[in-house]
């Protein structure tokens, strides 16, 4: 059988207070919008404080002292150009335009 010590109640006591005297990273107004976006429908991610990586949240916890919270960021698109011996072009065919015709290179952005 495990016995609680005086030592173990002290460290807990003084975990729950330090953890209450924390303050959020957040403001006011951001943890607002974050729970109006998610009431709106809005995907939300979530990171441990301080700076942990940004992970997709279905159903929040709402832990503003341990965690921040934020509207999932739109997925980018790839930018997209085309090279041809003198320039940057935004499409193939302007590229072919100027320049030798099936010379352009076709350039896409990775996104990870």
């Amino acid at each position: 059988m495990n016995k609680i010590t005086v030592e173990d109640y002290t460290h807990d006591l003084y975990g729950l207070l330090s953890r209450h005297n924390r303050r959020s990273s957040m403001t006011t107004e951001e943890m607002i919008k974050v729970l109006e976006a998610y009431r709106e429908g809005e995907k939300i991610q979530f990171r441990e404080i301080p700076r942990g990586p940004w992970i997709n949240c279905d159903l929040p916890g709402w832990d503003f002292v341990d965690y921040e919270y934020r509207i999932k960021p739109a997925e980018r698109k790839p930018r997209e150009w085309w090279i041809n011996f003198g320039g940057i072009f935004k499409s193939k065919k302007e590229a072919e335009r100027f320049y030798i015709p099936g010379e352009a290179i076709h350039v896409r952005e990775i996104l990870e």
